[in-house]
């Protein structure tokens, strides 16, 4: 699986299912995972850069949603920590 993560290249791409009846039944992570790794920066303008990427997903109305995590430190501000974000809508582009 290829695709973007903003300006980022992901490669080496797997979406997989995260979780089995029990924890969709005790409502513990997300439905799909989506794991990769990433070329390049994710914010060029400010030379952000990861190396490998997760996404949590559940899918719901017709759409995946979910959040973004990416490989980081704790500390060292923008140029290391992990880059996160949560209430998103996986679209697909062209």
């Amino acid at each position: 699986m290829t695709g973007t993560l903003g300006d980022a290249k992901l490669t080496k791409g797997r979406f997989q299912q995260n979780r089995g009846w029990l924890g969709r039944k005790l409502n513990l992570a997300t439905d799909y995972i989506i794991t990769g790794n990433l070329n390049g920066p994710i914010v060029a303008a400010e030379d952000i850069k990861r190396e490998r990427v997760m996404m949590p997903l559940n899918f719901t109305g017709g759409f995946f949603k979910g959040g973004v995590n990416t490989s980081g430190t704790l500390f060292g501000g923008k140029d290391k920590m992990p880059f996160s974000a949560m209430s998103l809508t996986l679209a697909h582009s062209q």
